[in-house]
């Protein structure tokens, strides 16, 4: 079970380390977005393999360090924070929940919208999150994708759902 520490961290560094497009942003869309937002909710689903392991993961956001993600008009974003989960593993018919902290993170770079997409660009990493709901006060995301697990045993962890729900401070 001290494997179960590595989907919050890998989740985290999911979420923290974005997203990139070379498409124009959508400016309707642009000036809602622009602000400080906190994140209020954090929810993910997915399956893992792990050596020679294969179990199911569901994690619920219980508590938040100062998480936040702050949108410039000119296409700069900053994301920092941590936050605690409540992190189920499903093996075997048998459930194992923990409480995890996800660690504290900083992450900047470049953000751009088109439709419904928001592409968030860092040095290392870009990534696709679909903009579920957008209000003047209010944002849900959502994103999905596999990540390469390596160190001791190898494996791959799938998100299928991860979704982000922020409210503009």
């Amino acid at each position: 079970m001290k494997k179960l520490f590595l989907i919050p961290m890998l989740l985290a560094c999911f979420l923290l380390g974005s997203c990139g497009s070379d498409d124009d942003n959508d400016s309707e869309i642009s000036n809602e977005i622009n602000g400080t937002w906190e994140v209020s909710n954090v929810y993910y689903e997915g399956d893992m393999n792990y050596g020679n392991l294969d179990y199911q993961f569901i994690g619920q956001s219980v508590s938040f360090d100062d998480y936040i993600f702050d949108f410039k008009e000119d296409g700069i974003f900053t994301s920092s924070g941590a936050y605690t989960v409540e992190f189920t593993m499903i093996m075997n018919g048998q459930e194992y929940t923990s409480e995890e902290a996800v660690p504290y993170s900083s992450v900047s770079g470049n953000y751009s919208i088109v439709d419904d997409k928001l592409y968030l660009e860092t040095q290392s990493e870009e990534h696709e999150v679909e903009i579920i709901e957008l209000s003047s006060n209010r944002m849900i995301l959502n994103a999905s994708g596999s990540a390469a697990l390596t160190g001791g045993m190898e494996g791959t962890a799938n998100v299928d759902v991860m979704e982000i729900t922020l409210q503009k401070q």
